[in-house]
């Protein structure tokens, strides 16, 4: 907790691209002998992600800032930058965006979500759009709760034209350590890197992948005394007890510095806490 929410460090998100491009085809030239000398020129088409946006269909809230693998670099982002979105999972019913360089050119898009694990970057989870030949559009959107077990195809195709087929890539029970077993995203992995990549019929992809970050923030913890009655038998009916609550307040985008309240219990009896919430 000391240093919660987490620091995003620009070199702690960089992988290699993930994206599969296809070779682009070889062309066979045929000239006569007083043509020998002539040098040719190919212009490498290329094509790729252009965007990604995050939108609040609940709070009507949109992410302000994505960057491309080939940007420069960016400085530390603190809780409260600018380039960090906050999303409440299961709560709030986010859109997000994207649009395509040359989009007649791509066969796939995909959506990868990245989060550090033990020290690691590790893709969690990714969903792949299929379009059919020379029918990718321009801009395109998907609807995310936070749940990475819904795949919501009929959606996909109802709000994408040209769109073939959706598939997941996420499987709960090969999750690192089954972290994920719930199928959500949750505010112990936070935060949480979103690409979008390509993969192309011919040419090269550039740039690699667009991306940005979320979190999902803890606002408060709240402990409640229960009753008496839920203690189990032989625990002993005399020591103090003290509890801590923490709370880090924030806005919808921008967080206050997380603060810990202590809150010391004069009783002389165990009083079991009845329930934990956060939000």
């Amino acid at each position: 907790m000391n240093d919660y929410p987490a620091v995003i460090r620009c070199a702690d998100y960089a992988t290699p691209p993930m994206a599969v491009v296809s070779a682009p085809p070889v062309l066979r030239l045929s000239r006569e002998a007083a043509g020998v000398e002539i040098r040719n020129t190919v212009a490498v088409q290329t094509c790729g992600p252009r965007l990604i946006e995050l939108r609040s269909r609940t709070t009507g809230v949109n992410s302000s800032i994505w960057r491309r693998s080939s940007d420069a670099a960016h400085a530390d982002l603190a809780y409260n930058d600018a380039g960090r979105y906050f999303f409440c999972p299961l709560q709030e019913d986010l859109w997000i965006h994207w649009a395509h360089e040359n989009p007649a050119l791509i066969l796939e898009t995909q959506l990868q979500l990245y989060c550090r694990i033990n020290g690691a970057l590790t893709k969690i989870w990714a969903k792949r759009f299929r379009w059919r030949s020379g029918q990718c559009p321009a801009t395109a959107k998907t609807l995310f709760k936070g749940n990475l077990t819904l795949r919501d195809e009929d959606e996909d195709k109802a709000n994408n034209s040209g769109l073939s087929m959706v598939a997941l890539d996420y499987n709960a029970a090969a999750a690192p350590g089954n972290l994920f077993a719930n199928g959500c995203v949750t505010a112990e992995f936070s935060p949480y890197q979103l690409r979008v990549a390509v993969v192309s019929l011919s040419g090269t992809a550039d740039p690699e992948y667009t991306y940005l970050y979320f979190d999902v923030q803890v606002h408060e913890i709240k402990l409640d005394w229960g009753e008496n009655a839920a203690i189990p038998r032989g625990v002993p009916m005399s020591r103090p007890t003290a509890i801590r609550t923490a709370c880090c307040a924030r806005s919808r985008r921008y967080s206050r510095p997380c603060a810990l309240a202590r809150l010391h219990c004069s009783r002389t009896e165990p009083t079991p806490l009845r329930h934990l919430t956060w939000s």
